[in-house]
């Protein structure tokens, strides 16, 4: 396994968290902004930051699924001689 494809990895890995952060915020912000507009505070606050709460989970499950599974067919690969 060469440095380039770890390296690849690694960094598929780093901005998980970023994306994961950005969910939830967006969700909190859009509930901030319902509430405000219909009075309910913090009924759709707590509602959004939840559900992207969720989201985030989710996302960032199924991204780690993903790039693990690409890694390991790759290594697969690798000991085949393809």
């Amino acid at each position: 396994m060469d440095n380039q494809r770890v390296d690849r990895s690694l960094l598929q890995y780093s901005s998980l968290g970023m994306v994961f952060a950005f969910t939830i915020v967006m969700f909190t912000l859009a509930g901030v902004v319902l509430d405000k507009k219909l009075g309910t505070l913090p009924g759709y606050t707590i509602f959004l930051a939840v559900c992207g709460f969720g989201l985030g989970l989710y996302r960032l499950i199924s991204s780690c699924n993903k790039i693990s599974k690409r890694y390991s067919d790759s290594a697969k690969d690798e000991g085949k001689g393809i």
